[in-house]
């Protein structure tokens, strides 16, 4: 079996280690957090995790022209996968933003989410 989180720490790395600022975007959810941010721990990683509730996934997935979802993995298996991630990094309770919203958050605290990262 591929561990694609390993395969993309280590694609983060060799692109880090080039000098570019990599940006590791993915559903990482419960213990696998854990795993992918000791992966990258000598990069000093900065975590932020969107956090909407429940029935805004639910409400965004209905939204969508195709689903994200499928079998017993749905917006509330999402919520509890959620739930069980350590709390690490900087969370964002994103349910009533916009994608635009987000990422005008994360920008305007990006100093601020640097500096809480490296305590």
């Amino acid at each position: 079996m591929v561990d694609i989180s390993r395969l993309a720490c280590d694609t983060c790395a060799t692109f880090a280690n080039a000098g570019f600022n990599v940006v590791y975007q993915d559903v990482i959810l419960s213990k696998h957090l854990e795993v992918v941010v000791a992966r990258l721990a000598r990069f000093d990683p900065l975590v932020v995790v969107l956090d909407p509730s429940f029935a805004e996934i639910a409400k965004r997935d209905a939204s969508r022209q195709k689903t994200a979802y499928g079998g017993s993995w749905t917006p509330a298996s999402l919520g509890a996968a959620l739930r069980e991630t350590p709390p690490l990094g900087h969370w964002i309770d994103t349910s009533s933003m916009t994608v635009s919203d987000t990422a005008e958050s994360i920008l305007i605290r990006w100093g601020a989410l640097q500096t809480q990262a490296r305590k």
